[in-house]
């Protein structure tokens, strides 16, 4: 079974959730670990908030 890229991304931004519990994580932060775009991280993070898996704050410290 083959994934797609974003099906990977959100499966990594999901990891780092669960790694760090309760913190704060940016999303330049997670792009910076998966090695992938910060543009395309936002689009999957994007997603994940919609559906409920993840909690997200604009700004600087979000």
């Amino acid at each position: 079974m083959r994934l797609t890229t974003r099906t990977n991304l959100a499966m990594r931004v999901l990891m780092a959730c669960g790694v760090n519990e309760g913190e704060k994580l940016r999303t330049a932060d997670i792009a910076a670990r998966c090695n992938a775009s910060v543009h395309h991280l936002l689009q999957v993070v994007n997603v994940l908030q919609d559906h409920g898996f993840v909690e997200t704050q604009r700004g600087r410290t979000g």
